[in-house]
């Protein structure tokens, strides 16, 4: 028997034989005050019967007499008849006869019940204490004394008659029941605890059963079940929510796997490197990007990182230090990386590593092209002084030569128009500041007045432009004017990179949600390494043996800002000396109705 059953059978047994022991004494309770009652009224009956006797015959029972009044005879018979003291008080509640003679005085209680019943006229009786807890039973009769005897002195009128019962008389009516009482509660206790033997059998074992089932669990073993038969009640409730807890936990603890398998994955792909540090300066986690970053021989998780550059170390340091992320550049194989270190709660510390090679990178070019936009600037400014100074100082006199003054002054105020406005454009598009009049419009006729306004360029270069187009296309959702900037860019672009005597196609087309606009060439293309940044700003290309000026490097930039801002997407494929392509997309226009124009920032 289990530790568990043990404490159960005690438990039960205790129970039964606190509860019997309750009824037993509220039996026994209830058994005496039923025999008290049952004394009261045959204690009252019997001294209204010796009270009216006692009436009849005065001096007979000693009520009226002299000298020998305290020692009547046939009080004395009354008194061993009934096994009680039978007592006659008088109205100063002083004692006028008594037997058996010679007993105590009477107690304050007993008169305060004769002088009672005498100021009542009526009989009474009630359970009194004496001093020391003793208990007594006593009845108060009013004495109507006759005149059968003689004449009836004035002393015995208010007199009563009390009839007093001891304790031990009235527990003799009930001390039958305690042998009873014992063997029942004795009887009761053995059935009590064979009961609780089987109740906390039926208690104990789904209880080891749950104890088995719950230690699976804690080794891990998320299957493991209550079993065994069905149990009904608050048990069989417990086991119930048993399995269902374990079901639930073993799909919790699934869930938290899938989810820490996709964190590994989140982190093995972060695009930055990351370090877990402990408190000890151990790795305790890094991804595959930063042992990239470390090199070859980084150290693995779970040892000390010597190897780390101590500029590394001392980042962490003081992250935990002032309690705030710290931040510093290190250059490492051919990388500048930026660390940032935040601290952990229990002093350990996380470290993002943060390839900038290529922001420094930007940032550079961003410099290049200050200088080249300041080279760019000052040539056309140069030109145009020069030759308004010409005219202005009569070098040149002949028309000709001012026409053609003239003509190259123009050409350069068109070509600063143009460095202008493309600032302008890009400075507008990269601080969210352009303004779009989004429409449903035709692409047909915008592109083919694109197509012409670059025909003078194109025949300046003997380049050939061709357009295939269709009649017709959906109507798509664009600025007209941003689109029109667009192509003409490309067009531009085309006819600038390809060589005399080349071509420039012009092509668009429906595919699935979207028009396809797309500028082909057939010049000297463009190299693999080059083609991933053409749209990046501020780039430029070789000017692949061209005389015509390199431009900013913007134009592609600004292409892609309007593209993407209209919802399409601008690529370029390219073949060296077979030529370029550069295609883009607009989205089709709804076929609801909309409103005609539609104006986003």
């Amino acid at each position: 028997m289990s530790s568990l059953q043990v404490r159960l059978v005690l438990s039960y047994a205790l129970v039964i034989v606190l509860a019997l022991t309750i009824a037993a004494l509220s039996l026994y309770g209830l058994a005496a005050r039923r025999d008290l009652q049952e004394s009261s009224a045959a204690l009252l009956e019997q001294a209204q019967s010796l009270a009216a006797f006692a009436a009849r015959n005065p001096r007979a029972s000693g009520v009226v007499g002299g000298e020998g009044a305290r020692t009547p005879g046939l009080l004395r018979l009354a008194s061993v008849v009934t096994d009680a003291r039978i007592v006659v008080v008088g109205a100063d509640g002083q004692m006028v006869a008594e037997a058996p003679a010679g007993g105590q005085p009477l107690s304050p209680a007993l008169i305060r019940l004769a002088q009672e019943a005498a100021r009542n006229r009526r009989p009474t009786s009630r359970q009194v204490r004496l001093a020391g807890d003793q208990a007594l039973l006593a009845a108060a009769v009013p004495l109507a004394v006759a005149a059968g005897d003689g004449p009836v002195p004035p002393a015995i009128e208010g007199l009563t008659l009390v009839l007093v019962r001891t304790e031990a008389g009235l527990r003799a009516g009930s001390a039958w029941m305690v042998r009873p009482l014992v063997v029942a509660g004795m009887l009761a206790s053995v059935a009590g605890l064979a009961l609780g033997a089987g109740l906390a059998r039926g208690v104990a074992l789904p209880v080891r059963r749950m104890g088995r089932a719950a230690r699976r669990l804690a080794a891990g073993d998320f299957s493991a079940r209550v079993g065994g038969p069905p149990v009904t009640g608050e048990l069989g409730e417990l086991a119930g929510a048993f399995d269902h807890m374990a079901a639930r936990l073993g799909r919790l603890v699934s869930d938290l796997g899938g989810e820490k398998e996709l964190l590994e994955a989140m982190v093995t792909g972060l695009g930055h490197g990351l370090l877990a540090l402990d408190k000890t300066g151990k790795i305790v986690h890094r991804n595959p990007r930063a042992a990239t970053y470390l090199g070859a021989g980084s150290p693995h998780a779970g040892r000390p990182a010597p190897e780390l550059d101590e500029r590394l170390v001392e980042l962490a340091g003081q992250a935990n230090r002032e309690r705030r992320p710290a931040a510093v550049e290190l250059e490492n194989a051919g990388r500048l990386l930026q660390a940032v270190a935040t601290p952990l709660a229990d002093g350990g510390s996380i470290i993002v590593l943060q390839d900038v090679t290529s922001t420094r990178q930007l940032d550079r070019m961003r410099r290049d092209f200050v200088a080249s936009v300041s080279h760019e600037l000052r040539t056309p400014v140069t030109a145009i002084q020069g030759f308004l100074d010409a005219i202005r100082e009569g070098v040149a006199r002949d028309p000709d030569q001012q026409a053609r003054c003239l003509t190259v002054i123009g050409e350069e105020t068109a070509r600063l128009r143009r460095l202008i406005d493309d600032l302008f454009d890009y400075a507008k598009l990269e601080s969210g500041q352009t303004s779009f009049r989004f429409e449903p419009l035709d692409l047909v006729p915008l592109l083919r007045h694109a197509l012409g306004s670059v025909a003078p360029l194109a025949a300046q270069g003997k380049i050939v432009l061709a357009a295939e187009l269709p009649a017709t296309l959906p109507r798509v959702i664009a600025d007209r004017d941003r689109i029109t900037q667009v192509v003409t860019n490309l067009l531009a672009n085309a006819v600038h990179f390809t060589g005399e005597g080349g071509r420039v196609t012009l092509r668009a087309w429906q595919e699935d949600d979207a028009c396809h606009v797309e500028v082909a060439d057939n010049g000297r293309g463009i190299p693999p390494e080059q083609l991933e940044r053409i749209f990046d700003q501020f780039y430029r290309g070789p000017d692949r043996e061209t005389p015509r000026p390199r431009g900013t490097g913007l134009g592609l930039a600004i292409a892609r800002h309007l593209v993407e801002a209209h919802g399409g997407r601008i690529w370029a494929r390219s073949d060296l000396w077979q030529g370029s392509a550069f295609t883009f997309t607009l989205p089709l226009a709804p076929p609801s109705p909309a409103p005609s124009t539609l104006t986003k920032s």
